[in-house]
């Protein structure tokens, strides 16, 4: 047991030494400009057909609030936020992935999605302030019903944004960021982690701790609770 703490403590040292490396590279920005990037514009341009697969995924099943799936301490409340996980850190999630197979063929043709799912956050709700966990994966959401955009809306560092459907918005969620729905209806949004686009030898050493994120407790109990 010993073993495995230093292990782990010395694992997360190294992260925090390699995310100040990928700052001295690549800045420190909150949001990233979207308009340029082919993967962006893909699905963007499908953006109705993941609409459409969501619509008849909700009418049918209940989707799971992620405190109940995820170990995660910084945000605890409970039906407020609802997940439906389709990927996580490149392994896919086959019974949900079956459910929606457009969604998922979708997501397959762009290799740098690592995380991938439908995000609800409910009516008049929150997801309390909280820092993402590592900076090598930049975070995506794109609108899918988004009731009143200037009702809906993420605080990121000191940065606001605002949800429209069919829009995209791409963020480091390591610095500190909440979300708010103040609208009637609920939110949601398709939440992605993408590999962040870095210069070699930085590329090969952000696919190596990707990898090992797999093993994380973390990761490993909620992909338990996803296939149970």
């Amino acid at each position: 047991m010993e073993r495995v703490t230093s292990l782990n403590n010395i694992a997360f040292k190294l992260k925090n030494w390699f995310e100040n490396r990928i700052r001295s590279v690549d800045g420190n920005k909150e949001f990233y400009e979207t308009a340029d990037l082919g993967w962006v514009q893909n699905l963007e341009t499908q953006c109705a057909i993941i609409q459409a697969e969501l619509h008849d995924l909700i009418q049918r099943q209940s989707i799971p609030d992620w405190q109940s799936i995820s170990d995660d301490p910084s945000v605890r409340i409970g039906q407020d936020w609802k997940t439906f996980v389709l990927f996580l850190y490149g392994e896919k999630m086959g019974n949900n992935c079956a459910t929606c197979p457009k969604t998922t063929a979708i997501i397959e043709s762009i290799p740098i999605i690592k995380t991938a799912w439908f995000s609800i956050l409910e009516a008049g709700r929150e997801i309390p302030p909280h820092y993402g966990p590592y900076n090598g994966v930049l975070r995506y959401h794109l609108g899918l019903y988004v009731p009143k955009p200037e009702k809906c809306g993420i605080e990121v560092g000191e940065s606001i944004r605002h949800w429209e459907e069919g829009k995209s918005l791409l963020f480091d969620d390591t610095h500190l960021h909440w979300a708010w729905n103040r609208s009637d209806k609920r939110r949601i949004i398709l939440f992605v982690d993408v590999v962040r686009p870095l210069p070699f030898p930085y590329n090969w050493m952000n696919r190596l701790v990707i990898q090992m994120g797999k093993s994380m407790p973390f990761v490993q109990n909620l992909k338990k609770k996803l296939d149970d």
